[in-house]
Order: structure tokens, then sequence, then C-alpha cells
């Protein structure tokens, strides 16, 4: 499942945990996990920016429990 909110994007892995692709600010962190509370999603376990524009990456320094995922840039 892919999911969207505004730069973010979210992809639901078969193990249950998510990759998130160009997490934007802490507002995009905080819909990250409401999407991920409200489809009852497993971790982050990825995270991947296209580019280094602050709008996609800069959510990664607000982003829960740093060292638990690997970070693709």
């Amino acid at each position: 499942s892919l999911w969207i909110t505004g730069n973010t994007y979210v992809l639901k892995s078969k193990t249950g945990g998510v990759m998130v692709l160009d997490p934007w600010g802490q507002r995009g962190v905080d819909q990250v996990a409401k999407l991920r509370a409200a489809e009852k999603l497993g971790p982050v376990e990825l995270v991947v920016f296209s580019h280094a524009h602050y709008d996609h990456f800069d959510g990664v320094y607000t982003l829960p429990v740093k060292g638990e995922y690997r970070v693709w840039a």
C-alpha cells in the first residue's frame, strides 16, 4: 500500500514496516505517525530522500527513534 501526505510518501512493506520518502518537517512526521496508528502499520524501517531540498529531508531530524531505520539519500 502507498499513501501520500504533501511531499511525503509512505510505502508499506510485506512485513508490515514502512518506508518514508521525502519526510518534510514536524507536520509531515506527525502525519506519518497518525497514518501508522490508523492503519496499524509497523515501524519506520527506511527513510529515502529524492533530492537535497529542505522540504524533502528535514523531517528526518524529528522522526522518533533515530538509528532504528536506514537512511538512503
